[in-house]
């Protein structure tokens, strides 16, 4: 589902979309136009009758009313497929070390993003750049170490990758595969240098996680992986296959 609000829109401090089944939510996105020009997910729905709800807040009244478009469609999971051969990056770092950790992820702080205490550790410049239609493979491992010490921080080891939007590209794809279903890997994307995720995949389907994000052009952003405190069998080598795409809906 795709979503983008006319001329005005920029004025909302919030402009959300969501799916419902009767009274319940099914999934929803906000649209930050700081962020990206358009708001996106995808989500796997049973067959059945679903409302689309958009709505609008903003702390005062805005000055007049704007437009907005909704587009829903069916996702196709080959848009995007897993990349086989030679990674276009392989992570440097090795397995367990702390030089790419980056960040910590919180789900009870929002953001849920926080720089670690670390002052040595940085993301990795990939040197990939994501134009239309290009699709790159990025290969590493997460490790059994968990090294934050805080009882409220849900991951192990954690990499973080820098690439960078092409001059057309607003949309990034991400796959990321693993062998051992018992081993539970997320990502997050945020703008490089930022700790707000722009969007990720923690859904826990197997061994997979896949997503779509608006992104802006010309614009780095770190890809952040981290391993499930509850994930059993690490170390665990993972697939990340990235797609960009562009799509405009003004």
């Amino acid at each position: 589902m795709r979503f983008a609000g006319a001329e005005g829109a920029s004025a909302v401090a919030d402009f959300s979309v969501y799916l419902r089944s009767g009274n319940s939510p099914v999934f929803g996105a906000s649209l930050a136009p700081s962020v990206h020009d358009h708001g996106l997910f995808v989500w796997s729905v049973l067959p059945g009758d679903y409302d689309v709800m958009a709505a609008a807040q903003h702390p005062s009244d805005l000055d007049a009313s704007f437009g907005y478009k909704v587009q829903l469609a069916l996702d196709r999971p080959s848009r995007c497929a897993q990349v086989a051969g030679a990674p276009a990056y392989r992570e440097a770092a090795g397995e367990g070390d702390a030089g790419n950790d980056v960040l910590v992820v919180d789900f009870r702080d929002t953001p849920h993003g926080s720089l670690t205490a670390s002052t040595s550790d940085a993301a990795e410049s990939t040197g990939l750049v994501l134009d239309n239609d290009t699709r790159v493979l990025i290969t590493g491992s997460s490790a059994d170490s968990d090294r934050s010490g805080d009882d409220h921080d849900e991951y192990l080891d954690r990499d973080t990758y820098e690439i960078r939007t092409g001059a057309a590209t607003t949309e990034l794809t991400l796959r990321l595969d693993w062998a051992d279903p018992q081993v539970n890997l997320d990502y997050f994307l945020f703008p490089a240098e930022q700790t707000a995720e722009v969007g990720g995949s923690s859904r826990f389907e197997g061994n997979e996680e896949y997503n779509i994000i608006a992104v802006k052009p010309n614009t780095a952003y770190w890809i952040w992986v981290g391993a499930s405190d509850s994930s059993t069998g690490l170390p665990a080598g993972y697939d990340l296959t990235v797609c960009g795409e562009s799509v405009s809906l003004r």
